[in-house]
């Protein structure tokens, strides 16, 4: 098979280098993210209880969403080589985050409502 190397296809260049520091300083600011946000909840717990108790209900909704889900495939899965389990996880965050943003919305309305009668 003599076709071109993948050096030849895929040549190194500046712009590379940058990509890579970039994906580096990408990695290091999501492990300061993750590692800053623990350290808040474990110095801080009961000022975390309202944002641990909303993540474990979204955990819920998901968890039930995803149990009551379809493994079926259909053509749209076909299309793109998505097997039932997937297209099941997929379908439970589609679910999660409308339920989520109905959930946000009524409660914006809600708290304008509440605002207007104080």
């Amino acid at each position: 098979m003599g076709g071109p190397s993948k050096e030849d296809l895929y040549p190194t260049s500046f712009f590379d280098t940058g990509l890579f520091g970039s994906y580096f300083l990408l990695t290091v600011a999501i492990a300061a993210m993750v590692i800053f946000g623990l350290l808040f909840i474990a110095n801080n717990f009961k000022a975390s209880m309202k944002g641990l108790i909303f993540l474990g209900v979204m955990l819920v909704i998901y968890f039930i969403a995803y149990s009551t889900g379809s493994e079926e495939i259909t053509p749209s899965m076909e299309k793109f080589n998505v097997d039932g389990k997937t297209g099941k996880a997929i379908g439970a965050a589609i679910s999660t985050m409308l339920i989520m943003g109905i959930g946000a919305l009524v409660l914006a309305a809600a708290a304008e409502i509440w605002s207007f009668f104080k």
